[in-house]
């Protein structure tokens, strides 16, 4: 039995984004249970089949519609990290149809357009409550913007540049920017023609009174036929922020290679806008005083913006410990930036260097030992230069990336790694991915580009532990599956990982949010570690109190979140509350 869809108010129903299950709303709703969603897929263009286990006692069913952007502007998050639904969604009512698996064929969805089904059953006196449903996507391709670069980024402006795909012929890309100082009151737009799929535009900061900071840019792709994202329901614009520096040197993302009781090189990436004239090191060790401070030259590195220096311990009477050495640099206008970096030189053991890389909002940590090197998430595209910087200062040739989870701000970032010849394999939960949720496009092409290159996808949850040099790398989560239907439920599939080496424990996991912490201790998993990157960016729902007490970390790590507000960050207040 097949009708129309049509549309109903949902007041007030709570749900629990992160545990996929909404709270019953009718008088009667103990009396049937929830349906147990089976399947969802496409036919084609314009079909989508939803299958569900039947409900004892049950007279019909109640299918609500919402694309996948409708979903996710649709809800809205409580101050306890809880989330709830708001607005309208469209349904349809179906009866009872023969056997205990029940079906319903929607005719009317559109070609590319991804969708959330859900089901909910009912009876003259009330319903059984409905669950966050399956999302999918008919057959055809969507029209988004993916892979945002900024690169050639000065006091003076930066380049902008990107791919678009569309069912049909891309007609414009329309891209606006504006500096977040000033909101948008200083906003342009720009109108592009893109050549075999990619765009590329200079932003000049002139147009923003050269203010400095933080500049956001928003592309928009429209096709022949005028539509754009929104007319594909998957929120699939690109939306981007890069920070403009002051016309001051910077000394940037510093890097220690090879320490041993020999001594170690130091590397950093250096922005200047005038030509840098010399560069040098100071260095003294700590056992000795700033008396045995010894000054060597550094090399500056024009082309990859690197200045490097080689400290030998020779030169401070082999003494083991802490050295402290201050990078100069000197530019041909007579400005002077230091940068001090702290070494401890000891005789090799079990080693292991761990990098948080800032790649802004999202993750992307390097993992080093004995030589061998593993990248844990790759952040997003806009941010990748940092670690392309980081590679190149460690003289990286290859390296293996681990995804934590596939959502774009661990995952994109491998694009441009790729385009370098950084990459050699990639090791992702391939199966906890959806193609059809907000920055799928983003995720599904960067796949895809690494699949066109040749390069290996392991499915890392086939995979327990295994090491990288002397480190020993232990996958000891998620336990449950989650699905992949909201962020949410992504995020707490991310992998935890307990690495372990050179004396010292970290504890990384992800996105992962505080369902995936509360089961992770239900099941007495240690989660002790010395140091911790915090979950999910530090947002509200992670961080719970009782994950705080099972860790217990000396030090934790947070990456940047340049998206939400200081007050949706409740996960860095209970950290900072437990003195971390």
């Amino acid at each position: 039995m097949k009708k129309s869809i049509r549309k109903r108010i949902l007041p007030g129903l709570a749900v629990f984004l992160i545990t996929l299950h909404i709270t019953s709303y009718a008088a009667h709703a103990g009396e049937l249970s929830i349906p147990n969603l089976i399947s969802l897929s496409s036919s084609g263009p314009n079909e989508m089949t939803v299958v569900w286990e039947g409900v004892e006692n049950a007279e019909g069913y109640r299918i609500y519609r919402a694309s996948g952007s409708e979903a996710h502007q649709n809800t809205g998050y409580e101050s306890d990290g809880t989330a709830y639904f708001k607005g309208d969604f469209d349904y349809v009512e179906v009866g009872l149809t023969d056997g205990t698996a029940r079906s319903f064929t929607d005719e009317t969805a559109i070609p590319g357009r991804s969708y959330e089904y859900t089901v909910e059953a009912f009876t003259a006196e009330g319903s059984g409550g409905v669950r966050t449903g399956l999302f999918g996507r008919t057959n055809g391709e969507v029209l988004a913007a993916y892979d945002l670069r900024f690169t050639n980024v000065t006091s003076k402006g930066f380049d902008v540049s990107g791919r678009v795909v569309s069912p049909t012929s891309v007609e414009k890309v329309m891209i606006a920017v504006w500096t977040k100082s000033d909101g948008q009151d200083d906003i342009e737009w720009k109108e592009l023609k893109p050549v075999n799929g990619r765009f590329q535009t200079h932003v000049n900061t002139k147009v923003h009174k050269n203010e400095p900071g933080l500049y956001c840019v928003n592309v928009i792709p429209y096709d022949t036929e005028g539509r754009n994202p929104y007319d594909f329901g998957d929120n699939s614009e690109t939306v981007g922020s890069v920070v403009v520096p002051e016309n001051v040197p910077m000394l940037l993302n510093p890097a220690v290679n090879g320490v041993s009781k020999e001594g170690y090189e130091v590397a950093l990436t250096y922005y200047a806008e005038s030509e840098v004239v010399r560069a040098e090191a100071e260095t003294y060790a700590e056992s000795e005083g700033e008396a045995g401070k010894k000054t060597t030259a550094a090399s500056v590195e024009a082309t990859d913006h690197i200045i490097r220096a080689r400290i030998n311990a020779s030169d401070h009477g082999n003494a083991e410990g802490l050295y402290h050495t201050v990078v100069r640099m000197t530019t041909k206008d007579g400005r002077v930036t230091s940068y001090e970096i702290p070494v401890i030189v000891k005789d090799a053991g079990t080693e292991l260097s761990v990098t948080f890389i800032d790649v802004g909002f999202g993750d992307s940590i390097l993992l080093e030992s004995r030589g061998k090197y593993l990248l844990v998430d790759a952040g997003h595209s806009t941010f990748a230069s940092n670690v392309l910087q980081i590679l190149k200062e460690k003289r990286i040739d290859k390296v293996t990336v681990l995804t934590t989870h596939l959502h774009f701000d661990h995952v994109c970032g491998i694009l441009p790694l790729i385009d370098a010849g950084f990459v050699s394999e990639i090791y992702a939960d391939t199966l906890g991915y959806s193609d059809s949720f907000i920055d799928a496009v983003n995720v599904e092409k960067a796949l895809d580009y690494a699949r066109e290159k040749a390069i290996p996808i392991h499915e890392i949850t086939k995979i327990d532990s295994f090491t990288v040099g002397d480190a020993l790398i232990e996958r000891i989560g998620p336990l449950k599956s989650y699905g992949f239907t909201t962020p949410g439920a992504t995020n707490n599939r991310s992998i935890w990982l307990k690495v372990t080496g050179g004396g010292a424990t970290y504890l990384l996991a992800g996105d992962a949010e505080s369902v995936a912490e509360r089961d992770m201790i239900a099941a007495g998993i240690d989660m002790k570690a010395d140091y911790l990157k915090v979950s999910h960016h530090g947002l509200e729902t992670s961080s719970t109190e009782e994950f705080i007490l099972a860790s217990s970390p000396k030090m934790t790590f947070v990456s940047d979140n340049l998206i939400f507000s200081p007050e949706r960050h409740g996960g860095v207040t209970r950290w900072e509350d437990h003195g971390s």
